[in-house]
């Protein structure tokens, strides 16, 4: 499967074959991550993540994703490669009109044609060169996005993430906690994510998070009747020392604090009730 030194293949066919794209991790020297995403009549979200196979972390990889394997050797031109191991960032971000995009599909399908196809040199000298015009054009991309992002950042589009990444939290609050599950799932990078909410609610998606599930467990220990370990496995705890952890950090209080407050100021609403009740009768 692999073609010298790049491969390009689809997040699907990745996860149709993990054992060989695993290979792949440990074979490459880069691998480019990148996806397109429809966020307007006209205007695309393009995202590249690039990341350095031999300092790796875990890598996620969803079926909408473009991987691009390549060795550091295709960096032939100085120029490029200057550019390349100085860059700022390893995330990039940008609005794309429909015939950039095209571009950017254009070169991406030459690519994969030639891996299929290349049984010389001189195949593998025009990839570079492929590889050295994307370097290029990120770089003169990125200096001139940060306006089309800001314009993005107020388009109605990014007020609906924010909402949808609020109802995946009231839906998924129990079974994944991990911020890179929900970007996924409103289709942007967590560096997004994070200017998502930020913007439109004023807290950081983990705030929003851990304190959707304090209240939840507030919810759950005013009832006596649930004992702490079931409240810790109704909140996807896989301890209840972690969930008493959790909750001490984030309210100054312990589970059980936090219930006898409560119960004993209900008992006491209980009893003023009472008394106002039979002073009117009386």
């Amino acid at each position: 499967m692999r073609a010298h030194n790049y491969l390009m293949i689809s997040g699907a066919d990745y996860l149709k074959d993990v054992a060989t794209g695993n290979r792949c991790m440990g074979s490459y020297d880069i691998l480019s991550i990148s996806s397109i995403t429809a966020v307007d009549r006209h205007q695309y979200l393009y995202t590249t993540k690039i990341i350095d196979l031999k300092k790796r972390a875990d890598i996620q990889v969803y079926g909408n994703m473009d991987l691009f394997f390549f060795n550091k050797t295709l960096l032939t031109d100085p120029t490029v490669r200057v550019i390349f191991d100085f860059r700022k960032s390893d995330d990039y971000e940008f609005i794309f009109e429909e015939n950039e995009v095209a571009h950017i599909k254009h070169l991406s399908s030459i690519i994969k044609n030639f891996q299929l196809t290349e049984d010389h040199e001189l195949c593998e000298k025009f990839i570079a060169n492929v590889l050295g015009h994307f370097v290029m054009y990120y770089k003169i991309l990125r200096e001139r996005s940060s306006a089309k992002l800001e314009a993005y950042i107020d388009n109605k589009l990014y007020k609906e993430r924010a909402h949808r990444f609020f109802e995946d939290v009231v839906t998924y609050h129990n079974v994944n906690k991990n911020l890179s599950f929900y970007a996924q799932n409103i289709l942007v990078s967590k560096r997004t994510l994070s200017k998502i909410t930020k913007e439109v609610f004023g807290k950081s998606p983990k705030c929003i998070l851990d304190n959707y599930i304090v209240e939840m467990a507030k919810a759950y220990l005013k009832q006596p009747n649930i004992p702490l370990k079931m409240v810790s496995a109704n909140l996807g705890f896989t301890e209840t020392s972690n969930f008493m952890t959790f909750f001490k950090k984030m309210t100054k209080l312990t589970p059980t604090e936090f219930r006898n407050r409560y119960l004993l100021s209900a008992s006491g609403k209980t009893i003023a009730i009472f008394i106002t009740i039979e002073l009117l009768i009386s």
